[in-house]
């Protein structure tokens, strides 16, 4: 019998459309190694046509303005010459190519309400950035495009653009797109191929850390109620319950329990018990009451 508890607390489980998945809200882009470099010389590579220092040297300006903002708690002459001063950086960089740069033009258009009121018109600049940067290869841009689409009440054509966006920031390395390309490959695949057609994007997601993705992967492998893929859905299930996810812990330990996929250990599978039972798992709470291990003490 394989994992016969556990396969139902998953069966009812619908695998997370991109609209349930955690969408992270754009954020300015930096590095951190651009602040230990001083602005005239941040200025200067930008100026050198090292077109990537643009944004850098936008975000040390904008980094300033927030604080004196912060500090004095409205805008001032000096806040707002110092964030106008960014956003001319990020345009340089922009109509340059730099990707990051036209990002960050987006997220200042979205962003700075006092520059740019949020209106119709500035969510469409704010769009256009978006896809400008995620068209020269900049792969949160892909995604924060795709989230915007994915959170309208979109037709069946706007979702297979937002799942376009979604697969080129994947290709990119963006491990969230992967796994928001997953959420919407299944939702828009034939039900006898979706499984297999979203389980790559959710590997891939899984592989570059993404502990969502990772939970996806192993939600995946699990529902095919098949020995070889239980035994592969333990590294991800692994990765999900260390980062908090009561169900992953779950699962995890009626493997354990039950010596499916990995070799059985009523230990091990009594503390997983506790901990998605400390995570709120009703479910787990029942079980690690009848654990052999438990019951012997």
């Amino acid at each position: 019998m394989i994992l016969s508890k556990a396969i139902l607390a998953i069966s009812s489980l619908i695998v997370l459309t991109s609209e349930e998945v955690s969408l992270s809200n754009a954020e300015y882009s930096f590095e951190a190694e651009s602040y230990y470099l001083p602005d005239s010389v941040l200025s200067s590579l930008c100026h050198d046509k090292h077109f990537s220092y643009c944004s850098k040297r936008g975000i040390a300006s904008i980094g300033i303005s927030l604080s004196s903002y912060n500090k004095h708690k409205k805008s001032t002459d000096y806040s707002k010459k110092l964030l106008y001063a960014g956003l001319e950086y990020f345009n340089f960089g922009c109509s340059n190519g730099d990707g990051e740069s036209c990002y960050n033009l987006g997220v200042s258009y979205e962003s700075v309400p006092s520059l740019f009121p949020l209106t119709p018109a500035s969510k469409e600049i704010s769009n256009s950035y978006y896809n400008r940067s995620c068209e020269l290869g900049y792969a949160p841009a892909c995604r924060v495009s795709g989230n915007l689409i994915s959170l309208k009440k979109s037709s069946p054509k706007q979702t297979l653009l937002a799942k376009s966006f979604f697969e080129k920031g994947c290709e990119l390395g963006d491990s969230s797109s992967c796994n928001l390309a997953g959420a919407l490959t299944f939702k828009t695949s034939p039900s006898h191929h979706a499984k297999a057609l979203s389980l790559p994007y959710y590997r891939y997601s899984c592989l570059m850390g993404d502990k969502d993705g990772c939970f996806q992967y192993a939600l995946m492998l699990v529902s095919s109620n098949n020995h070889d893929n239980f035994r592969k859905a333990i590294s991800p299930l692994k990765s999900s319950c260390e980062a908090g996810n009561s169900l992953a812990c779950y699962i995890l330990g009626m493997s354990y329990l039950e010596g499916i996929g990995c070799k059985r250990d009523l230990e091990i599978s009594s503390l997983l018990f506790r901990k998605a039972c400390s995570l709120g798992d009703k479910n787990a709470c029942s079980e690690n009451t009848h654990n052999p291990l438990s019951l012997s003490r």
